[in-house]
């Protein structure tokens, strides 16, 4: 069937306004975790066995058993407990957390090109990106870009201390390119999920993994684009299992 440049326009405008709301969803399903000293990370909601839980990373210097708090898009704080961790995951529950939206999981196979989103809180009380200015300013963002490559082995050497998880998927969608060598705050810990449409025909945020790891080369050079890596979802339900079952 041909269509007309403006059926064609409208299909287009309908699309982007399904997206915009699928990424709204996926945000009101994020939050920004904090440790006793201030420091942030990203974290998000599961739900595993009927129970929601906030997943992030541990391999940051937000020591797991010193994060207290939690943040949600909408700005309402409360208070977390860990649930327990394995490897390189940590759970968080809360009574709160039980309002808020999980993901779902993406259950096709993950190929180069597609597109994904990865959403982070920009807010880092320890570092800034000029004398300046501080990004402990900043808060939620979102960030779209492809799957550039699956089964990616993980480099440099600050991850290669992680035996028990990967190969990884590298991917363009980076929150937070502030930092040199590594991400602190942004995108860490942080969902990185793609727009699935269910059997009824609506498009709802699907979880790929959890962001791991970002290098830069360029210091404190923003418009430098770097390379991200994420847990792939197979390490991740293994880990969650690990935990709670």
């Amino acid at each position: 069937m041909t269509r007309s440049p403006e059926e064609i326009q409208v299909w287009l405008d309908n699309y982007a306004a399904i997206e915009t709301q699928v990424i709204r969803t996926a945000l009101s399903s994020c939050v920004s975790l904090q440790n006793n000293s201030g420091e942030n990370q990203t974290g998000f909601v599961i739900n595993q066995n009927g129970q929601k839980y906030i997943a992030t990373l541990t391999n940051h210097s937000t020591a797991i058993a010193g994060i207290a708090n939690a943040k949600n898009f909408s700005g309402t704080t409360f208070p977390v407990t860990l649930k327990g961790s394995s490897g390189y995951l940590a759970l968080y529950q809360a009574s709160a957390v039980n309002s808020l939206s999980d993901f779902k999981w993406y259950n096709d196979p993950v190929e180069e090109g597609l597109a994904v989103y990865t959403v982070g809180d920009q807010t880092d009380t320890f570092y800034t990106l000029t004398a300046s200015y501080s990004n402990k300013d900043l808060d939620f963002s979102v960030a779209e870009g492809f799957v550039a490559r699956v089964n990616s082995p993980l480099a440099p050497s600050w991850g290669s201390s992680i035996t028990d998880v990967g190969p990884y998927i590298r991917h363009t969608a980076i929150t937070n390119p502030l930092r040199n060598s590594y991400n602190r705050g942004g995108s860490f810990g942080g969902p990185l999920f793609t727009i699935k449409k269910d059997d009824a025909g609506i498009r709802y945020p699907a979880l790929i993994g959890m962001n791991f790891y970002t290098y830069y080369t360029e210091t404190l050079d923003p418009t430098y684009i770097g390379i991200s890596f994420a847990i792939s979802q197979k390490d991740l339900q293994q880990a969650i299992t690990n935990i709670v079952g």
